[in-house]
This record gives structure tokens, C-alpha cells and sequence, in this order.
């Protein structure tokens, strides 16, 4: 498969970061959409199969063991400019941060990662399964996240 047979319109701001190597999937035709620049946050169609997909909602169902996740509940405020009618909105989310050695995901991380060749397991943050609550929610610009300038100074991710 050519990266010519793959759509990803990369913003501007990313030409020079994040590189991505769709041709490292094999789970059918590829497609990334960018949702947010910074930090860099992208969809990809068919980065799991159905078959993965099932395995990892099993983590969210059934209670899973101890130290393979940790769970959050967050009522967000979203900046203005993610709100529908431009005020402060709400989001309401349940977040499992599961750990990165977790035998659920550990090796769909490893061979996922081939799609972001310049970056390291170890830069990333934990796999974050979010359901969120209500129509029309998702992903926006929330108060717990940090500048890039501050996670950068931290050495760590986005968010406290």
C-alpha cells in the first residue's frame, strides 16, 4: 500500500512534526484527520480491527486487574472557542488511563507505534479510553491541560 493511497491533510503548523507512516497499518484503508494542532491530536480510520477494538472495550466493561488501569471523571470546562455558542461549555467525560505494560495493550502499542516513527513509547502518554457523556461531545481545548511550553518544561504530557 503507497502513502499516495492515503488521505492526511496535515496542518501547516505540524509539516515539520509528527510525522506519520500509515503504511504501517494493515487493517484496511487509512485515513487521518487532524482534530487540534496543539497539542497534535489525529483520528485514524482503521488504526485497530474490530476484533482489537472488541478486546480493548472488554478493559472498560468488565473490572479489570489491579495497576492495569486507573480511572477519571472529569467535568471540563472547554476555552471559548471549542463551545458552541461561544461561553463556556461543559464536557463530561470518563477517562481510563491504562498502564503502558498493561497485557491487554502492550502489544497493540508496540506495533502501533511503527506509525509514529519519530517518537518513542516512552514520550507518549497512557492509552486514555474516553466515553463521553452526552451528543455532540468530544475532544476540545479543556482547563487541565498545560501549554507547550509547560509540558516541555515538565518533560511530561499535556495535562496535570
Amino acid at each position: 500500500m503507497s502513502s499516495t493511497n492515503h488521505h492526511h491533510n496535515k496542518p501547516a503548523a505540524l509539516q515539520d512534526r509528527c510525522s506519520l507512516n500509515l503504511d504501517a497499518l494493515h487493517n484496511g484503508p487509512c485515513k487521518a484527520q487532524w482534530l487540534h494542532v496543539d497539542p497534535p491530536v489525529l483520528t485514524v480510520d482503521n488504526f485497530f480491527t474490530e476484533q482489537e477494538c472488541d478486546d480493548i472495550r472488554r478493559i472498560t466493561i468488565s473490572p479489570p486487574p489491579a495497576g492495569v488501569v486507573r480511572v477519571i471523571k472529569l467535568k471540563s470546562r472547554l476555552s471559548e472557542s471549542k463551545s458552541n455558542n461561544q461561553g463556556t461549555a461543559v464536557r463530561l467525560s470518563t477517562t481510563l488511563h491504562v498502564r503502558y505494560g498493561a497485557p491487554q495493550v502492550a502489544p497493540l502499542l508496540r506495533s502501533r507505534m511503527q506509525l509514529l516513527p519519530d517518537i518513542q513509547l516512552e514520550q507518549t502518554e497512557e492509552v486514555q479510553l474516553v466515553r463521553y457523556m452526552g451528543d455532540g461531545q468530544g475532544f476540545g481545548w479543556h482547563e487541565d491541560a498545560l501549554s507547550e511550553q509547560e509540558a516541555t518544561r515538565m518533560q511530561g504530557g499535556n495535562e496535570l
